[in-house]
């Protein structure tokens, strides 16, 4: 058995991906494999994996099956002890693999592992999250996390007052690139193909929280991820995915839909009427104007109340 199987979904992010692949063929001295399960690129993608990297595996589907899907078709023929998530906008700073394989076998009990990822500026991008809760939505709608965001009690989808520069154990750690164990995959199930883009890091989680394995961050391993490289090509359409998520999860975890409803109503109603006053005033910038479309499309969704005729 090779020590990991690297798994990369690409969706027309053509020279994303192929820096991606060199810098974990630069960085990495383990035995690996990496699968790439491109989800119906139309920018080349695969004809210039092919031709630049002969001797990685490539699976081609014939229509964009979603992240969760693809990932789970490259677990499939996957032959690695570990198994790698490494989303296509992520470039490695350093042996990453390496010190993750190095720390997994000596830590049993470690289900999953996340490095320290920054933006491309190296700026911190924070990764490390709690399991979602009704008073998270909460905080986050009425914008409490920025107005009192040295308060404990205040929680927001990332954990704030947290030390990057420490390892830790966590819940949730983001799906731009974590690893865990193949033994783990075969016992629990890889990744959850409802969740069709963003929401399924959370779910797979916390379904290996929940069956005893801890999760940790892993500062010493460092990663660089772009961000956005799929989902900015339609923003409104992965802003729809993101909120069918919340509701999916919840409703997975027996929580209650009705209230996360509510608040998410709530959520939208702020933001539309403060982008509304920016734009009646002419203050408002392009970045707003798609906040503005994809809020005006949110709202559409949650009247429509699709999510309880599921």
């Amino acid at each position: 058995m090779i020590d990991v199987s690297i798994i990369i979904v690409n969706w027309n992010t053509k020279q994303l991906v192929l820096d991606c692949i060199r810098t974990i063929r630069e960085k990495i001295h383990k035995t690996y494999e990496i699968i790439v399960v491109d989800n119906a690129s139309t920018d080349g993608s695969q004809e210039a994996i092919k031709k630049k990297f002969k001797d990685i595996i490539i699976i081609e589907n014939k229509e964009n099956l979603g992240f969760s899907k693809a990932n789970n078709i490259g677990i499939k023929i996957s032959r690695g002890k570990y198994i790698a998530f490494v989303n296509s906008d992520v470039v490695l700073i350093n042996n990453v693999l390496d010190l993750i394989i190095n720390f997994l076998d000596k830590n049993e009990n470690v289900g999953i592992i996340a490095p320290k990822i920054f933006n491309e500026d190296l700026s911190l991008q924070p990764n490390c999250r709690e399991f979602p809760t009704l008073w998270m939505h909460f905080c986050q709608a009425f914008f409490l996390h920025r107005i009192l965001p040295k308060l404990k009690i205040i929680k927001h989808s990332f954990l704030t007052n947290f030390d990057y520069n420490k390892i830790h154990f966590v819940q949730v750690v983001s799906g731009a690139f974590f690893i865990t164990r193949k033994v783990i995959i075969d016992k629990c199930g890889g990744l959850d193909e409802e969740f069709y883009f963003y929401g399924e890091d959370v779910e797979f989680c916390k379904r290996i929280y929940d069956d005893g394995w801890d999760i940790i961050f892993y500062p010493e391993a460092q990663i660089i991820h772009y961000g956005g490289a799929s989902s900015s090509k339609d923003p409104v359409k992965y802003w729809i995915k993101l909120f069918n998520a919340y509701f999916l999860y919840f409703k997975k975890q027996k929580k209650s839909i009705f209230l996360l409803f509510i608040i998410k109503i709530f959520h939208v109603l702020i933001r539309l009427i403060i982008l509304n006053i920016k734009k009646i005033t002419k203050k408002i910038n392009s970045k707003e104007l798609i906040k503005l479309k994809a809020q005006m499309e949110i709202f559409k969704y949650l009247i429509s109340l699709k999510i309880f005729k599921e």
